[in-house]
């Protein structure tokens, strides 16, 4: 696995993954933002399940690669 420079984003890696499109993504980005103004902090992964464009396998598998890189990240540090 290539060291990573930073923290990826969920959907960045969704789409990498071609989990879903990035319209997918930008549809369930909107969806989240307008229920952050209802008071409502949700995952993405969790509304884009709702919105049916990941299942709960895509979302595991991201935030695996996630904590993957996040770890390459504390084992080898910033350059």
């Amino acid at each position: 696995m290539e060291k990573p420079k930073k923290r990826r984003m969920f959907g960045e890696i969704a789409i990498e993954q071609a989990f879903c499109s990035r319209e997918q993504l930008e549809h369930g980005l909107r969806k989240q933002s307008s229920e952050k103004g209802n008071g409502s902090e949700r995952y993405i992964g969790t509304v884009m399940q709702e919105l049916g464009h990941l299942t709960a396998w895509h979302v595991d598998k991201i935030l695996a690669i996630q904590k993957d890189e996040e770890r390459l990240l504390l084992d080898i540090g910033p350059e």
